[in-house]
């Protein structure tokens, strides 16, 4: 989850980024924090510049461990990221992220590897969430 107060990994299929936009889209409701649309081509608008607020360090707690994370700001139309997750001050795994612009939405690509730096996912692989609901308080 990211947001102003509280960042952790989005590697559990979610992204809430805070800032005050519109309002929800058709999705279903998965847990307290996802979210499943229930039309794919029916998205959330929003742009690159909704997000910027993004950009910097962020640390806290995911998964019961501590985290690292830094922002890029927007540039060459996307958002770069990387993650640590920490579990008793070694690392457990690191996220290389990426936030772009698809149609008027949003989407987060996300890379995982190893603590040795080994990628989850094949060479040219990585996971894609798209923006999924919109919130006065959040984005998911």
């Amino acid at each position: 989850m990211f947001s102003k107060n509280n960042i952790a990994s989005s590697c559990v299929a979610l992204i809430l980024l805070t800032l005050a936009l519109g309002t929800a889209h058709a999705q279903s409701q998965r847990t307290d924090h996802t979210y499943k649309l229930d039309d794919p081509d029916v998205r959330p608008a929003a742009t690159l510049d909704d997000v910027a607020w993004l950009a910097g360090p962020w640390t806290g707690t995911a998964f019961g461990s501590d985290f690292e994370a830094t922002w890029n700001p927007p540039s060459g139309d996307s958002m770069v990221g990387l993650f640590k997750l920490l579990s008793d001050d070694a690392v457990s795994f690191y996220e290389i992220l990426v936030i772009i612009e698809e149609g008027d939405s949003l989407a987060l690509r996300v890379k995982h590897f190893t603590n040795e730096f080994v990628a989850w996912e094949d060479k040219a692989d990585y996971i894609s969430f798209p923006l999924v609901r919109v919130d006065d308080d959040a984005l998911h």
